[in-house]
């Protein structure tokens, strides 16, 4: 299964990364840059992924994930 999140590094710049969840634990795959929040989310949701809010627990900088 891949999950992946995003962050906000500033307010011009996201960074997307997939994360494999395996039955070993979780391994890190690729990450990617984008200058804007709507180009990120286009590109997943192209890659038929859906969107989970963050939990109220989750680090702020953290924006949402996609499985």
């Amino acid at each position: 299964m891949e999950l992946w999140s995003v962050y906000c590094e500033r307010p011009d710049r996201y960074a997307v990364g997939k994360v494999l969840v395996e039955d070993e634990g979780l391994a890190p795959a690729e990450w990617q840059l984008f200058g804007d929040l709507e180009e990120a989310r286009r590109v997943l949701a192209r890659r038929g992924l859906i969107c989970v809010p963050r939990g109220s627990g989750d680090d702020p900088a953290l924006v949402e994930f996609w499985v």
